[in-house]
């Protein structure tokens, strides 16, 4: 067996370290799609038309990943289903864990690798969110203008406000707000389904943070 020094197993590391953020929604394509489902078909083809109104594509997709095609569109089983619960553990166990800070540190100092070049990809997959919610063309400015409202006047880690005193700080009314919410709840995933109360997903606890860096100060 060839002798494996420090040098080889820092970079069989470093490769591993790159191939887990490979594994990250924010940084494929094919995982990025798998996330956002299951989606009613309609909105799959607004958010990717070139592989939902052409028949032959929409084909391939389910004989190659085994995705579900009809009126909603759902990972299915098969590749799809393997891929997704593979990205989903990584995010889980490694990146989600409460030891990602240790994990960070020692990565860096090991590696010799910036901070800032080994994010947390379970943040950056809200951060995506985020700025899916707040680019959108109908909903983007209101959107944003709730979520900072939240994070300056909401209650607890999860930043919560009933309907009324978002009506009342936003100017919006609640038929339009009761139309958002829906939207940052089953489309963008950032929100609780609490009936009147606007409340983040208790996972996104640090949200005042993504925020930040995403809207700015």
């Amino acid at each position: 067996m060839a002798e494996i020094t420090e040098e080889d197993i820092k970079e069989h590391l470093n490769n591993l370290v790159n191939a887990l953020y490979a594994l990250s929604p924010t940084r494929n394509y094919v995982l990025q799609l798998l996330e956002l489902l299951p989606k009613d078909y309609p909105k799959m083809v607004d958010a990717y038309p070139e592989l939902f109104k052409d028949e032959e594509v929409r084909n391939r997709l389910k004989d190659v990943f085994g995705i579900r095609i009809s009126e909603n569109v759902e990972v299915g089983s098969g590749l799809a289903e393997s891929l997704h619960a593979i990205s989903k553990n990584v995010l889980s166990q490694f990146f989600g864990s409460y030891k990602w800070a240790e994990y960070q540190k020692k990565l860096s100092e090991y590696l010799g690798r910036d901070l800032d070049d080994l994010p947390n990809a379970v943040d950056e997959l809200w951060e995506q969110r985020i700025q899916m919610a707040i680019s959108e063309p109908m909903y983007g400015t209101d959107c944003e203008k709730i979520l900072r409202t939240m994070v300056k006047k909401g209650e607890g880690s999860q930043f919560s406000l009933n309907i009324s005193t978002v009506m009342e700080e936003t100017g919006l009314d609640r038929s339009t707000l009761l139309k958002i919410k829906s939207f940052l709840t089953k489309d963008i995933g950032i929100l609780d389904s609490s009936e009147e109360v606007f409340r983040f997903v208790y996972q996104l606890s640090n949200a005042s943070v993504i925020l930040k860096r995403v809207l700015g100060e």
